[in-house]
């Protein structure tokens, strides 16, 4: 991308990165279990775990939502649950 100097002189540039897998893990771990979060109401596979770490390629708001939707559904998270939502 390119940014006009005068534009780049009054901005702060963040160049975001890509969660490592173990990242992403930590983060749909601390979702599933945290009261704000999920509460440990819901029980995730561990294939199921593994595939939304997965399908987030890096991006833990992505992991977020898959989860938050796959747990909508009121069953256990699984890998079937996830494909379906």
């Amino acid at each position: 991308f390119s940014v006009v100097a005068p534009l780049l002189s009054r901005s702060l540039i963040l160049q975001l990165q890509p969660l490592t897998p173990a990242d992403i893990g930590t983060v749909i771990r601390r979702a599933i279990n945290d009261e704000r979060g999920l509460g440990g109401r819901v029980t995730v596979t561990d294939d199921a775990f593994e595939q939304l770490v997965q399908l987030s390629a890096g991006d833990a708001r992505r992991a977020l939502t898959a989860l938050e939707v796959a747990a909508e559904s009121g069953e256990d998270v699984t890998v079937e649950v996830i494909e379906q939502s």
